[in-house]
């Protein structure tokens, strides 16, 4: 049998055998990457495989690793994932139960489907992690119950949290539980209760976040009993709370305008009154008379409160009177007895080194005198104090006499010249105020009246004053400080 003849080099016959070889070798490669391609769309598809399997390891450091990665699988494997992450929460090994309740968490977010099927599962499983003997589990596994309680429909406070946030021995905890009732806006009236206790009792960390989900927490008119109750407490921080609470509930918590012109006249904490921070964040009297002017007017008991912020006024101090000297604007027409208190209030102001304290007498005035027979004497008083505060070359002008100015129209044109001689660039902001002012007054078109912002409101830790505003004030255009 004779054999082929090998082709000659460079014959067609040997260059078509190459050409068929590389040809080969592209369908193969090409075949090899296709291959790679479809093996790692799997595997990117069932993330979890390995992991799951990793989870019934012996070694507890796997399991851990096994665990934390699980907490960013596909959310589309979470009903493979979660249940063999709520077993893990029953590990021997602490770290291991630490990473599964974080990864819990992670995973039904990112679902997206809480409070069904599996989901359900897992915050149920959280919950009872809060029994697990290691504080630092406890705490991750809080976290996960808060932040699952973000993608549910808003409900009540599980009795297992209220458990801990007075039960547990770690005020880390109990800080963590105070943080996660937040989320439970439902039926609050336990939860207040509860957080008001922590507030009167606990240590400082945890008492502060109870404050601070207190400050975020929508009280409703059943609370208003435990509210006023809370007036009595020995704590200067709970009874600033309840006060504020009070105040955002609006009319509806009017049975505690009593309790609260009793707050109106208590003493100043002198520790706090020389630190840095406004009375607006921690005294109860400077709240107190703010709520009453959210829940007073246009009620019964608008008489009430309006003596007893009259009454109050005659022994406060500068910080307080200008709150109270403010509210009293709030109730209109009621509050007209009050206009030569607030002119008295606006001419003592000569002798003061801040103006921003005759702020609010000036915004009372410019809401209860224009049209009326007062408005000529209001206007006189408020020039006079501005001319003062330009002579002493003070930093800062009352931008709020500057606004109350332009509600009287051309009553207030006495008070042009001094507005002109508001330097432009000592006193900026005053000056551009004064420009609006003086168009007001030359036209008789009266802007909206805001009230004044007192100095340093507002709290980097989140403690905001009245996050809403319900009461008839808000009708009136006034700017709430935040």
């Amino acid at each position: 049998m004779s054999e082929h003849p090998t082709p000659a080099p460079g014959s067609p016959q040997r260059r078509r055998r190459l050409q068929l070889k590389v040809r080969e070798i592209v369908i193969f490669v090409f075949c090899c990457a296709a291959f790679f391609w479809a093996w790692r769309s799997f595997q990117d598809a069932q993330p979890t495989n390995s992991q799951l399997k990793a989870l019934r390891s012996d070694k507890a450091e796997d399991r851990q690793v096994a665990a934390q990665a699980l907490g960013y699988a596909n959310p589309d494997s979470s009903e493979s994932v979660i249940p063999a992450l709520v077993a893990a929460l029953e590990d021997q090994s602490p770290e291991v139960r630490l990473q599964a309740a974080q990864s819990l968490g992670f995973i039904v977010c990112a679902a997206n489907k809480g409070g069904i099927g599996v989901e359900r599962l897992a915050n149920d499983a959280l919950l009872r992690a809060l029994k697990d003997p290691q504080p630092f589990v406890r705490a991750i596994a809080l976290r996960s119950v808060a932040a699952i309680s973000k993608t549910t429909p808003p409900t009540s406070a599980p009795p297992a949290l209220l458990g801990v946030l007075t039960e547990d021995d770690s005020a880390k905890v109990r800080a963590e539980a105070a943080a996660a009732l937040s989320n439970y806006p439902v039926n609050p009236e336990r939860t207040i209760a509860a957080l008001f206790k922590v507030c009167e009792n606990d240590v400082p960390l945890v008492r502060d976040q109870a404050n601070d989900t207190l400050a975020v927490f929508l009280p409703t008119e059943a609370s208003v009993p435990l509210l006023i109750s809370e007036l009595k407490s020995r704590s200067r921080d709970t009874r600033y709370r309840a006060v504020e609470m009070l105040g955002r509930l609006g009319t509806v918590a009017e049975s505690a305008v009593p309790a609260l012109a009793k707050i109106l006249t208590e003493p100043v904490d002198d520790e706090m009154k020389k630190s840095r921070l406004h009375d607006s964040l921690w005294d109860p009297a400077w709240v107190a008379a703010r709520s009453l002017g959210y829940i007073a007017p246009r009620t019964k008991a608008a008489d009430e409160a309006i003596q007893a912020l009259t009454v109050a006024m005659q022994t406060a101090n500068d910080a307080r009177r200008d709150e109270m000297a403010r509210v009293l604007g709030d109730f209109g027409p009621a509050a007209s007895g009050t206009v030569p208190l607030l002119i008295s209030i606006l001419r003592s102001g000569k002798t003061k080194e801040l103006p921003c304290l005759l702020g609010g007498a000036a915004y009372s005035l410019g809401i209860l005198t224009p049209g009326t027979d007062a408005a000529h004497e209001a206007v006189v008083a408020m020039k006079e104090a501005l001319e003062h505060e330009i002579a002493e070359h003070r930093p800062t002008l009352s931008l709020s006499i500057i606004d109350a100015l332009a509600q009287f129209g051309t009553s207030a044109k006495d008070a042009i010249p001094v507005l002109q001689s508001i330097n432009a660039v000592r006193h900026r902001s005053a000056h551009s105020k004064a420009i609006e002012t003086i168009k007001a007054i030359e036209t008789g078109r009266k802007p909206v009246l805001k009230t004044p912002v007192p100095p340093m409101v507002g709290d980097p830790i989140g403690r905001i004053l009245f996050s809403t505003n319900p009461s008839p004030a808000s009708q009136k255009g006034r700017a709430l400080s935040q």
